[in-house]
């Protein structure tokens, strides 16, 4: 009673001041907010939805332009096509080949016109280019009859590498043509032994010798056959390879 004669106090105070909840302001604000993000991401999607659309538009107009490329490929090698078989160009380029081929050819069988290869000599390990040597110049003293000087020779060494109960050919190089053709004549001697005497062939000619010798044979007459040249019944003939034919050379 005293306390209220006193003054300044509250005749029931309730209890302590509560916070308020938010005020209209602030909620307005986080709407407004929330309306400025939606609408980013609005503008967002349209800028993607545009860009997608430009690129779709861009590879559409790449693929007309592709296809336009290929039609005119196809066209120009219709006509380049048509171009070639007009001036017969294949032809020309087939028979241009064909001809460097055969001069390459000749020149490596001219490289090997002095050479001679011997079967049939017995072989050692690491046999070097003197004993081989030696073995050519009893061969073609003792087997040919043809007694010939070191001098004539100007190499001679096994081919390929040493294998055991096999015998090695071995290549004999003459220095001079006439050495050569004259052991070559003598080749008849070899007949029912064990030896035997070779041109050194590119395995072109060898594949001509081969067809040459198949002509010769189904004639039934007598031949020769040197090299790259068949000689039956005093006529010549030779493999043409573009042909594939036997047939007697160009005067």
């Amino acid at each position: 009673m005293l306390l209220l004669l006193s003054g300044d106090v509250e005749s029931n105070p309730g209890p302590g001041t509560v916070p308020s909840g938010p005020t209209v302001d602030s909620i307005f604000e986080i709407v407004q907010s929330l309306e400025a993000k939606h609408e980013h991401v609005l503008r967002e999607i349209k800028e993607l939805k545009d860009n997608q659309v430009a690129i779709s538009t861009s590879m559409e107009d790449i693929l007309n332009r592709v296809t336009v490329v290929e039609r005119n490929a196809v066209l120009r090698k219709s006509e380049v096509h048509t171009i070639l078989a007009e001036h017969n160009v294949p032809s020309c380029l087939d028979r241009d080949v064909a001809s460097l081929k055969t001069q390459v050819e000749d020149t490596n069988n001219r490289l090997r016109r002095n050479n001679l290869i011997i079967y049939g000599l017995t072989d050692s390990l690491n046999e070097s280019w003197a004993q081989s040597e030696v073995k050519a110049l009893c061969f073609f003293d003792k087997q040919l009859g043809e007694p010939i000087a070191p001098d004539r020779i100007e190499r001679a060494h096994p081919l390929g590498i040493f294998r055991e109960n096999k015998n090695r050919p071995i290549i004999v190089k003459f220095s001079s043509y006439k050495d050569r053709e004259r052991m070559l004549s003598r080749e008849h001697k070899l007949k029912n032994t064990n030896f035997a005497l070779r041109e050194d062939l590119t395995p072109a000619a060898k594949f001509a010798q081969s067809k040459l010798l198949q002509f010769s044979r189904s004639s039934g007459s007598s031949y020769k056959l040197r090299h790259n040249k068949l000689i039956v019944n005093e006529k010549s003939f030779i493999y043409d390879n573009i042909l594939d034919l036997v047939v007697e050379p160009k005067r």
